[in-house]
């Protein structure tokens, strides 16, 4: 069966929007691109990984050498590819370019199985990723952040798979191939695993398959994403001194280049109380450009936050004044021989599983200054976050439910516009990222 003629508009409308980007955005501008092409410029000439020669020998360029090397798979292939017809600072971020109808379709399809009986909120979910400023200018420039996002997001469609289908051996290799590539990607993408193991066991309660059943998909899953990403780590550990991620030899390098603390730790209740620390996620989860130096204007967030508060208070609302009959029907469910009657809730709930696993990751990471309050770490989780959010809106009633949704879908479209009119005077056309 064709897919709806939609998809084909959302896949196009993704292309477009984010191809002028490519040709705008100078590498200056785009956070960490120059270290990022220093990596992806090294595998693509030399065949092989950077080491500790090169991490000494590159300076400022070669800090993520000892961080997963294999999120630039898709930017390696476009420059060998592309260097003939573009410049080499370019070729790479069709990489990135050609990820981005991956993770539309992936919302697209994600947004079907959460709202399969409101067509309005399931096309909604795909529209905001079209639009969405942050992850439209990510999708623009070489890094590892969308080969992690996108891999999250296959990964998230895959547990609905199993949920829907149960568990089986051709899915669990593709689950072990998928972890094994995203563990070797970037750290960020984590956040997605507990979504991953809990879509397991839900998979396995509600299809009845025995426990030896589930032992054996598991291990499967578990030794092929092993096989994959053991010999990284082993790597790691032999050419760092023991630090297996190389996360803390990066730091260290990192503040001995740019004169900061060797040492750094934050208390994780002093973060989840920052206010600072929020405001600064959340403002550039929507957008701020450059080295988070180029804010949107205050109304903007502002606005975004209302229709965030209003989905928020929508779902407490739903939640508390139905309680004890949704607690009765889900019992009811949970009772009834046929299990496959709680499929959806068990589908919602490894996405808010995905999205609380992915703030609590962002908070441990910033407490030894690994990863900061940088929004588009959220980009794990970016399908769940935005279904929430258009869930919520929908519970205000069926009329201002649509205009909510509505509103919202013409408001990111009007903000991803307004980002390009106030980024291109600055930058310009370009041929050369660094030019």
């Amino acid at each position: 069966m064709r897919p709806p003629k939609e998809l084909y508009y959302l896949l196009a409308a993704t292309l477009a929007a984010r191809l002028p980007w490519v040709f705008m955005v100078p590498m200056w501008e785009a956070p960490d691109e120059n270290t990022h092409f220093w990596v992806i410029k090294f595998m693509a000439e030399n065949l092989r990984l950077p080491g500790p020669a090169e991490l000494t020998a590159g300076g400022q360029q070669s800090v993520y050498v000892p961080l997963p090397h294999f999120g630039y798979v898709p930017h390696i292939l476009a420059l060998w590819t592309l260097s003939g017809i573009l410049d080499p600072s370019m070729a790479p971020r069709f990489g990135s370019l050609l990820l981005s109808p991956l993770m539309t379709y992936f919302a697209w399809w994600l947004g079907r199985e959460l709202f399969p009986d409101k067509k309005l909120c399931a096309l909604a979910v795909p529209l905001l990723v079209v639009f969405h400023p942050q992850l439209v200018l990510v999708h623009s420039y070489s890094n590892n952040d969308i080969t992690s996002s996108t891999i999250a997001s296959a990964l998230l469609c895959l547990s609905v798979v199993i949920i829907k289908r149960g568990l089986s051996m051709p899915l669990s290799l593709l689950f072990g191939f998928l972890c094994g590539w995203l563990a070797l990607t970037k750290y960020t993408g984590y956040a997605v695993l507990p979504a991953v193991a809990l879509a397991y066991l839900l998979a396995a309660w509600i299809h009845r398959q025995s426990f030896v059943e589930l032992l054996k998909n598991a291990i499967t899953a578990l030794a092929l994403t092993v096989t994959i990403a053991a010999p990284w780590f082993a790597r790691n550990y032999q050419l760092y001194d023991g630090d297996f991620m190389g996360t803390q030899t990066m730091r260290r390098n990192w503040a001995q280049l740019y004169n900061r603390p060797l040492e750094y730790y934050v208390s994780p209740f002093k973060i989840l109380v920052d206010r600072k620390w929020w405001r600064m996620m959340y403002f550039s989860y929507w957008g701020m450009f450059g080295y988070m130096t180029r804010p949107l204007i205050k109304p903007l967030y502002w606005t975004y936050t209302v229709y965030l508060a209003a989905a928020a208070i929508s779902l407490l609302t739903a939640v508390f004044k139905n309680k004890a009959q949704t607690i009765a029907d889900l019992r009811q469910k949970i009772q009834n021989p046929e299990r496959k009657t709680v499929t959806h809730q068990a589908i919602w709930l490894v996405m808010l599983v995905c999205l609380w696993a992915n703030l609590a990751a962002m908070i441990l990471a910033s407490t030894g200054n690994v990863g900061g309050p940088q929004g588009r770490y959220l980009f794990t989780s970016e399908v769940p976050f935005l279904a929430l959010i258009v869930l919520g809106l929908s519970l205000t009633g069926d009329l201002w439910g649509k205009r909510l949704l509505y509103s919202l879908l013409a408001f990111n479209l009007i903000v991803y516009i307004w980002s390009w009119a106030m980024l291109f005077p600055i930058y310009g056309f370009r041929w050369k990222s660094f030019g």
